[in-house]
């Protein structure tokens, strides 16, 4: 049985929202700019010699940028850290979902297991704004 309710402006403003930091998310998984390296030249100078993502690792020598492997690849501290990202971006992206069937499907049955689910995937995501966004609802 379909619930008689208007669409909750808090609900499309949350899933705005959720649709952003995943996009966001996306671009800081992907970009190589997590940790910039520089060296202390003899005159008190600081050098940029290069930056590190967690797929990628650039290296500036003399004019040229050469890419590859990042060096601690195969410590098992950065599998993890990649490991937890990636586990947060397919909470956060199970949390719009949803998220999303609560706000429009509108089915009486439904409706508390999808915002409780919301809320939990909001949780495991470590978005603890969306979670209460989505509690407002």
């Amino acid at each position: 049985m379909a619930i008689d309710r208007k669409i909750s402006l808090i609900g499309l403003a949350a899933i705005v929202v959720l649709i952003l930091g995943g996009i966001l998310h996306i671009v800081a998984l992907a970009s190589p700019y997590w940790h910039t390296t520089s060296a202390l030249l003899f005159n008190g100078k600081m050098l940029r010699v290069g930056n590190s993502g967690l797929w990628v690792e650039c290296i500036a020598t003399t004019g040229v940028t050469t890419c590859g492997s990042p060096v601690i690849a195969d410590e098992a501290w950065m599998g993890a850290v990649r490991a937890m990202a990636i586990l947060g971006m397919l909470t956060g992206s199970g949390a719009l979902v949803t998220l999303g069937l609560y706000t429009f499907l509108r089915l009486e049955t439904w409706s508390r297991i999808l915002k409780l689910s919301a809320i939990g995937a909001c949780i495991g995501a470590g978005n603890t704004r969306h979670m209460l966004i989505v509690q407002l609802l």
